[in-house]
């Protein structure tokens, strides 16, 4: 009798203390849902009361709240108060997605986050790591930022780029040595000599100015051995293929420079200084063969960073989802000096977060809520 005593006790301590481990884990006084503050998706306000929150995720969750039958509480609950787990509370945070995310996939958190909302990217590397997400309720891309008015600008010296400096110093050379050498042919076939007198210096210089004035047309050489004219010729032809050769690969090489100044399309921004939240980086490498730099999205400072450094030309593009950029180039860029390249690359969905110890009947209520809308045109309104 006294072991029936025994076990009877250990069985009701173990279920005591399996309660008491639920109770840890999963609230019995409802559950948060944190709300990643973008714009459009969800607006809130720390200090502000919770009637106040609005956007695209927070009307959807109270939406679908409601017709589930969830009640949503004014704020957290107190320590003698008693709700039932289907009651909620939104809690606005300054965590961003990836934080929220990293909450709602660990364990004993769920009094932390029970739901995360606000622009939250279904991704395959989310879901490896333990996310759960509801049924896709908004389709979007990534959006390509860069300036609207990227200027170009030109060296000084940019003319001297369509020859290698080998060039200019083989042409100098020449034009120095062939009026000496046109004199010196000149003097030799008529004269049968080279005169070495002072006379012969100013008629060298003579002869070297008169060559230069030749070719450009403004002077003609008046040579009368054959020798001196085939020369003559031959350095003007020489002339007229250099001058040819650099008006085209000045115009070739202007024009480049204009050309790669501007992104117009996704293969423009293929070797050049982009930069991309740390989510996409790897997705955008092996889809679209772009190198971006990660940089972390943080709202309104990452914005305003990132359109200074395309503003300065310190930056190419900026990739990120389109709808929170459209958001916030509308609020900051009053001047126009941003744009977007395309539509949008890289198609994706936002989805509701949901805690790994949410239980799944109330994941599956509401995903069920999430078709009702999409059928029923709520989500468009």
């Amino acid at each position: 009798m006294s072991t029936c005593h025994s076990y009877a006790a250990l069985h009701s301590l173990t279920l005591c203390f399996g309660l008491w481990l639920l109770a840890c884990s999963k609230p019995t006084s409802g559950f948060p849902v944190c709300l990643v503050t973008n714009p459009g998706f969800a607006d809130c306000d720390p200090t502000a009361n919770t009637s106040t929150y609005k956007g695209y995720d927070v009307d959807l969750v109270r939406w679908a709240a409601e017709e589930i039958g969830w009640k949503e509480m004014p704020g957290p609950p107190g320590p003698n108060d008693t709700h039932p787990l289907d009651s909620f509370y939104f809690v606005c945070g300054t965590r961003r997605v990836a934080a929220t995310v990293d909450i709602l996939i660990s364990n004993n958190t769920f009094n932390v986050c029970g739901i995360g909302a606000g622009a939250f990217t279904i991704s395959k590397a989310r879901i490896d790591i333990g996310a759960r997400f509801s049924y896709p309720y908004f389709r979007t891309g990534l959006g390509i930022m860069a300036s609207g008015s990227q200027q170009v600008t030109y060296s000084p010296w940019a003319f001297l780029k369509p020859f290698h400096y080998s060039i200019w110093v083989a042409m100098l050379l020449t034009v120095l040595f062939v009026p000496g050498l046109v004199w010196l042919v000149e003097n030799l076939v008529r004269n049968g000599s080279v005169p070495c007198g002072l006379n012969s210096l100013h008629e060298w210089r003579h002869a070297s100015y008169t060559t230069i004035l030749s070719v450009f047309n403004l002077d003609v050489l008046a040579v009368l051995s054959l020798p001196a004219q085939i020369i003559i010729i031959t350095f003007l032809f020489l002339n007229l293929v250099m001058v040819s050769t650099y008006t085209a690969n000045l115009a070739a090489a202007l024009t480049n420079q204009a050309a790669q100044s501007g992104i117009n399309s996704v293969s423009d921004l293929r070797a050049r200084n982009v930069a991309a939240h740390a989510l996409y980086v790897e997705r955008l490498r092996k889809n679209d063969f772009i190198s971006a730099s990660p940089l972390t999205w943080n709202g309104s400072q990452t914005f305003l960073e990132v359109s200074d450094k395309l503003n300065k030309g310190q930056l190419d593009a900026y990739i990120f989802d389109k709808p929170i950029l459209e958001w916030w180039m509308g609020y900051y860029d009053k001047d126009c000096s941003l744009k977007f390249v395309g539509d949008y690359i890289e198609p994706f969905d936002y989805g509701i977060s949901f805690h790994k110890d949410m239980p799944q009947r109330m994941v599956d209520d509401f995903n069920k809520q999430v078709l009702v809308a999409q059928s029923s045109k709520v989500l468009s309104n």
